[in-house]
């Protein structure tokens, strides 16, 4: 069922858990005492995962103790776990709305709630399926639940949770509480310090509430909401976990969410297609940022949902979606400590996998990759660790600001690690001249400071086709040099000045970090450090500032558009300049103005005072600029450039 890597980590977790062993496994349904399991061995066995969506999570629609059918889909039978468990489905999510069925001054839950919800977790146990049941939408964007009171709902929280815990307090390892899903009080698309504080909070007290219970409740994993459920502000150093070694972090997966779930008209950004080399690495760039930002700690990362929004209205490309799944699913289950659910609305919304009626996919292909995938025929990433990585060009992403270009290299997955960039390489082929420049750009704390400014580094390449520079701390711009500590989310890297006519064909960018981190094994031997450094840095400072990187895009699950658009920062304007002539400029004075006067007027190499011009225009034909030839060639570029003159 599951690839030889899983396997072979399970085993090794095993030897190094030994210490935490503590009981004995049974085999009965419902009243097994807790196994001798750890988080990443449960979660590696869980294999592919699918979310029984649009019905328990069903919410704000009339109930009665007979219909179960709030939102389209028919009760789930035996049957349907059956036909999952044949098709490759290991483990099933039941998202669970619980305000509708709780008194809302005792906060008890209804007794036939809770024995319909017992009925179907039954019938995926007696498939041997692995069971998630949480909290779902008792808490929503609109903020009229409960769950939207944040601290002051915790009373409500800790009753419902441990009502919950002590009836299903006999089953065993397979069951899986989740706490909450989605949630954010202040700006979920943008967590704020008070967010993290009330999700630490809820995540703390259920996890503290859970184990108060005992039985097999003392043991049993337990799944914590993200920030969001978002990658990126989960792996933030702001979101906490508690110290219990039974612990899983849920994070949803539609990313890039313009692709996953986007309509057409979304003013956020729209993607029909998916696949380029590009979006493939960065899903594993993403599984590396969550297995070193928690795996790694013995944290297990359970993506709850993930998948694309296959609706017609959604005009999505279905080989994209096939590729989508394929990826993120191998990926999965080839990392040990990560699982990945599907969510599956099952022809009652926006996204539509199993048609639970007839008992079968609705796209067979979909059907054939979860199988494959579950059998373990599924090609996916091993990792390993080094100082070093090499991305190819072809790989890193290109975004486009204002009419410029720039390469965007995703340095949060070494980040995540504590590593620190010290150095890069640069290989490509230069043409038509001898030189292409490049500011690389990025965010840092600059001379101590508390809040990170955009900052660069400069590099050439030349004609030997390889250049490298090192990120010591220290750089300089228009307000002179200044020492630096690198934020590790983004290396930006950006042309800036060329020789003449030359360009640059970039192959490659080789990484060189303070430690080795944890990475997608390509097979490839990273190039050793450039035998030759360019001979002669050319003098011609950038002529712009990388364009700032857009704020991060939403993840929120397709029935919700987010409510925030990405925004562009301007790019910073150069100063107007004046020049003063006095009669005691020398040659070297002169050509330091003129250094200015290229960086605050935006001129190029090639144009009439590039470095190679102006040293060669000596009026005298001695080989030297004197006063008059420095003077002369100043008083041009003055008037050719219209800079006011004393």
């Amino acid at each position: 069922m599951f690839t030889a890597k899983k396997i072979i980590s399970i085993a090794t977790a095993g030897v190094m858990s030994l210490s935490m062993a503590a009981s004995s496994l049974t085999s009965s349904l419902s009243t097994a005492t807790a196994a001798d399991k750890t988080a990443i061995q449960i979660v590696d066995e869980m294999g592919l995962g699918w979310n029984l969506g649009n019905t328990f999570d069903a919410w704000n629609v009339t109930w009665t103790k007979e219909t179960w059918t709030g939102w389209g889909n028919d009760m789930p039978s035996k049957d349907l776990f059956a036909a999952l468990k044949a098709e490759g489905i290991s483990s099933v999510r039941i998202p669970i709305t619980w305000y509708q069925h709780t008194d809302e001054n005792t906060f008890d839950i209804e007794d036939d709630y809770l024995a319909r919800i017992k009925t179907v977790v039954d019938y995926a146990r007696e498939q041997d399926m692995y069971v998630i049941i949480n909290m779902h939408w008792d808490w929503e964007s609109g903020k009229s639940l409960w769950l939207n009171k944040g601290l002051d709902a915790i009373p409500q929280f800790n009753t419902m949770w441990k009502e919950i815990a002590n009836y299903f307090k006999d089953y065993d390892e397979h069951l899986i509480f989740e706490d909450m899903n989605e949630v954010g009080w202040d700006n979920p698309y943008g967590y704020t310090d008070n967010d993290y504080n009330i999700v630490n909070t809820l995540n703390a007290e259920f996890v503290k509430n859970i184990r108060s219970t005992g039985g097999n409740n003392s043991k049993r994993l337990l799944l914590l909401a993200g920030a969001n459920t978002d990658l990126d502000q989960t792996c933030s150093s702001k979101f906490k976990v508690p110290d219990d070694p039974m612990l899983a972090v849920s994070i949803h997966y539609y990313r890039p969410s313009t692709f996953c779930v986007a309509p057409p008209d979304a003013s956020w950004g729209y993607r029909a297609d998916w696949g380029t080399s590009a979006d493939i690495n960065a899903v594993y760039n993403d599984f590396s940022t969550m297995k070193s930002t928690f795996v790694d700690k013995g944290i297990a990362v359970i993506l709850g949902e993930s998948g694309v929004a296959n609706a017609g209205k959604f005009n999505k490309d279905v080989d994209s979606i096939h590729k989508f799944i394929k990826t993120v699913d191998t990926t999965a289950m080839n990392t040990s400590g990560i699982a990945a659910f599907l969510w599956d609305d099952s022809g009652h919304g926006d996204l539509t996998y199993y048609d639970r009626d007839n008992l079968k996919w609705f796209d067979a292909e979909v059907g054939k990759i979860i199988n494959e995938v579950s059998g373990g025929s599924g090609d996916g990433p091993s990792f390993t660790t080094k100082n070093r990585v090499t991305l190819k060009f072809s790989d890193v992403p290109v975004e486009t600001s204002d009419g410029s270009s720039y390469y965007m290299v995703d340095l949060s997955p070494y980040g995540a690690q504590g590593a620190k960039l010290t150095s890069i390489i640069l290989n490509g082929k230069v043409t038509g001249g001898d030189y292409v420049g490049y500011g690389l750009g990025f965010e840092a704390y600059r001379n101590g400071g508390s809040s990170a400014v955009w900052s660069a580094e400069k590099v050439s390449l030349t004609s030997s086709g390889s250049a490298s520079v090192p990120f010591d701390g220290v750089a300089d711009d228009e307000s002179g040099e200044y020492n630096y500590d690198m934020v590790m989310r983004y290396l930006q890297i950006q042309q800036w000045w060329a020789d003449g006519a030359a360009t640059a064909d970039l192959d490659s960018i080789t990484l060189v970090f303070d430690k080795e981190v944890s990475v997608i094994d390509s097979g490839e031997e990273d190039p050793t450090e450039p035998t030759q450094e360019p001979t002669q840095e050319p003098t011609q400072e950038p002529t712009q500032e990388p364009t700032q990187e857009p704020t991060e895009e939403p993840t929120q699950e397709p029935t919700q558009e987010p409510t925030q658009v990405p925004t562009q920062e301007p790019t910073e304007e150069p100063t107007e300049l004046g020049v003063t002539i006095y009669g005691d400029v020398d040659g070297d004075g002169v050509l330091s103005i003129l250094d200015v006067i290229c960086l605050n007027k935006n001129l190029l190499v090639n144009d009439p005072i590039s470095d190679q011009g102006r040293r060669n225009a000596d009026v005298d034909n001695n080989g030297k600029l004197d006063e008059t030839d420095s003077l002369n060639i100043l008083k041009a570029v003055v008037e050719l450039i219209d800079l006011p003159v004393e």
